[in-house]
């Protein structure tokens, strides 16, 4: 299986640049569209529950309005919320804001293998994802696997992590092979086979 690509500016050393505009640190990151299978209005409720700052960086997904209006309602009044409705993608401040966070958090109800989570396994950021098929690829190992459909377990595995943080990082060198070059290599291999 080649994997999808991760934006070579992932791999490059940690910036303040996040942190430094929006005067934020340590908080839970999620990014991606804004929609009901990527379960945001879940993550934030845990979040809200625990005090603890979540930063949200994503557009509406065309059709999920209504997702979206539940989510703006939740987190209106939450001054430990930050939605940012869009960052140019592979851009210095978002690589930033993975790099200012304290764990990266998908709990998507499906994906097949979220580019989000690669960026932040390539940042070197412990994983809080969702115990579904996806979160055990080797890209994502010692995530932490939570019920999507849980706000008590999404709550009780973000403070797991933040209790042992180093314990939920991926270890495994083969991120590496998500840069451009390697799947590169990887399809060249595959269309000369053909």
């Amino acid at each position: 299986v080649v994997p999808n690509v991760v934006d070579g500016i992932f791999f490059k050393p940690s910036n303040e640049e996040f942190k430094n505009r929006f005067g934020i640190a340590n908080y839970i990151l999620t990014t991606g569209n804004i929609c009901k299978r990527k379960n945001q209005l879940n993550l934030a409720k845990a979040c809200i529950k625990e005090k603890i700052p979540l930063v949200i960086i994503g557009e509406i997904l065309d059709g999920e309005l209504k997702y979206a209006n539940e989510l703006d309602s939740l987190i209106k009044n939450e001054s430990q919320v930050i939605w940012l409705k869009g960052l140019e993608a592979n851009s210095l401040l978002l690589k930033s804001a993975y790099d200012c966070c304290a764990l990266f958090a998908l709990p998507s109800i499906d994906e097949i293998q979220p580019i989000s989570a690669l960026e932040a396994v390539a940042s070197g950021k412990p994983l809080l994802l969702s115990d579904r098929k996806f979160a055990y690829q080797e890209y994502y190992n010692n995530s932490f696997k939570s019920d999507p459909y849980s706000v008590e377990s999404i709550r009780k595995g973000i403070i797991q992590i933040l209790s042992n943080r180093e314990k939920y990082i991926n270890e495994s060198k083969n991120i590496e092979n998500c840069g451009s070059q390697k799947v590169a290599e990887e399809y060249k291999i595959i269309y000369n086979s053909i």
